[in-house]
């Protein structure tokens, strides 16, 4: 996994660009719910923290988003830690 992180880490800038993208008009990534699309959205952006990557004042949208999706169990959350 970390070999593929290294891999892959200069496409996050992009990614997160093209989601802050599709954010700025909508609470969710497809659609007027919360879906799939969102929990893989959000997977993404949990990973790309391992290979250093955070989401930033530079993705407001970004921002917004990821630490209000619904908590996945009482007492866990989903927002990244600091």
């Amino acid at each position: 996994m970390p070999a593929w992180g290294e891999l892959h880490k200069g496409k996050v800038p992009d990614r997160f660009t093209w989601l802050e993208s599709v954010l700025s008009d909508r609470d969710f990534v497809a659609g007027a719910n919360y879906s799939v699309a969102d929990i893989t959205a959000l997977i993404a952006v949990n990973f790309a923290r391992v290979v250093g990557f955070k989401v930033t004042d530079a993705w407001p949208n970004l921002a917004r988003t990821v630490p209000c999706r619904p908590d996945p169990a009482p007492g866990r959350s989903f927002a990244p830690s600091a």
